[in-house]
């Protein structure tokens, strides 16, 4: 039986986010010493809440999954980082 990939979407109660864990497997892997590693839930937390400021990370989200920048909680110094390298709000298409 295959797994049905849920559509990313908030719950009002807790700021708990469906299908995030989908999107973080979206984004694919990353090389750490030489070993493929896929990004994690807390990684991607990081960025969006700006704890992190990985431009290699903010540009993957921009590029595979935009519509995790549309978030409620994401930090407004991530949505202009990601607006400078080609992110617009609520479209989520990178800018032509």
């Amino acid at each position: 039986m295959r797994h049905m990939r849920q559509l990313l979407r908030e719950t009002h109660v807790s700021r708990r986010v469906v299908g995030f864990g989908d999107a973080v497997a979206d984004l694919g892997t990353h090389r750490i010493c030489g070993t493929e590693t896929p990004y994690s839930r807390q990684m991607v937390y990081n960025v969006l809440y700006g704890r992190s400021r990985s431009p290699k990370l903010l540009a993957r989200i921009v590029e595979r999954r935009p519509d995790l920048l549309d978030l409620s909680f994401v930090a407004e110094e991530t949505k202009a980082a990601a607006r400078q390298i080609g992110w617009t709000p609520n479209t989520g298409l990178p800018v032509k």
